[in-house]
Order: structure tokens, then sequence, then C-alpha cells
């Protein structure tokens, strides 16, 4: 699996965009090795010969569904990177709506994490260079504007703090039908109190001065 998709694009048409929200949501529940050409057209209410006409092949689809998948996070580094304001506030704003777009897009998000548990060791490579990378790259140089401005350590690899910044919102996504459960967590049903206290613990650390 991709070893031959790294030219692929996404279509825009609406067909292929039918396509793809019904194939999100296939391989989402199920798994790509799963998931058939004919389960996706049969759900898509399409034949067979029309998905292959808009992707190619189950790799390329499959690519496509990861793209889209991400778009959303996207969005938000790119508001971020876009935005007005205090740096901080800016970087808290991000927390807060990437983690909402998580809990907002919930089968894409776990499309993405199936992706990166059970198949991040064979297709690592594939996965960085032709899903994820760009938009890492993206939350990187926002991070790297922080050092700049003196908001934020600059003996921190960027890169690191990049991923502390996503890693977050993903236990919380993972772990939130549980988490509630917990003695003593108020937060678990309330995304932006979470938020609110990551940032404060990133920005501020937890030694009381």
């Amino acid at each position: 699996m991709m070893t031959n998709a790294a030219d692929e694009t996404t279509p825009q048409s609406e067909g292929a965009r039918a396509i793809l929200d019904v194939a999100v949501g296939l391989f989402a529940e199920k798994g790509f090795d799963v998931v058939s050409m004919n389960d996706i057209a049969k759900s898509a209410g399409v034949s067979k010969a029309n998905v292959f006409h808009h992707f190619g092949s189950k790799d390329a689809l499959y690519l496509a569904t990861l793209r889209v998948a991400c778009d959303n996070s996207s969005h938000v580094i790119t508001e971020m990177a876009n935005a007005d304001g205090p740096f901080e506030q800016r970087l808290a704003d991000f927390l807060r709506n990437h983690l909402e777009s998580m809990l907002n897009n919930e089968q894409a998000t776990r499309l993405v994490l199936r992706e990166l548990i059970e198949h991040g060791a064979q297709h690592g490579k594939a996965l960085a260079e032709q899903v994820f990378g760009e938009h890492f790259s993206g939350l990187i140089a926002i991070v790297t504007e922080g050092q700049k401005l003196g908001v934020l350590k600059k003996t921190i690899d960027p890169a690191l703090l990049a991923l502390m910044l996503v890693s977050n919102n993903i236990f919380f996504f993972q772990t939130q039908q549980v988490m509630r459960h917990f003695p003593g967590v108020s937060f678990a049903d309330d995304p932006t109190a979470y938020s609110h206290q990551v940032m404060e613990i990133l920005l501020h650390g937890i030694k009381d001065e």
C-alpha cells in the first residue's frame, strides 16, 4: 500500500467528494484491508468503475481519504498562522480549536489515528511525505515563530514542542470516554477547560513559583 500513489491528487468534483465521504467512514470503521472498492461503490451509490475513474486505485483512494481527514487540522493551523494578536493567545486558540475539530470530526480523526497506530511502522515514510508532513511542518513553523518572539524557549526542539501540542489532544480524544469516570477528573466533558489547563502547563510549567 502507498507505494505508487505519491503523485496522486485529491479530486475535487462533487462525485469524487461523495465517494470520499463514504470511504472515510468505512475505512475508519473497518480498516483498509477489510474494505473493498465494491463496498465503497455500493455505499456511495455508484459503480465500481466510477470509483476507479475518480481515483485509479484503492491505494490512491485511501491516500485521498487520509488527506481529507487531515483537512480540518490543516485549516486550524492555517487560521493560526494568519491570525492577529498576541502569540500566547493564538497558540491557546489553536490548541482549543484543534481539539474541537478532532471531536467534531470523529470519523476522520479515527481514520488518521487508525493509520498511525496500525500501519505506522510499515508506511511511516509514505505517511510523513504524502499525508502528514506538510501539516506538521506548518505547526513547527508556528512554534518557531513563538521561539523567535521570546514566548517559547529557544533551547527546546520546535518539532518536540509541536508534537507535545498535538499529542495532548490525541490523548484526550482517545481516553475521553474512560476519563470521565476517573475520580477527581472535572474536565472530561469540558474540552475548553482541558485546553486552557494544558496551555497553562505548557507555557508556565507545574512548579508553584
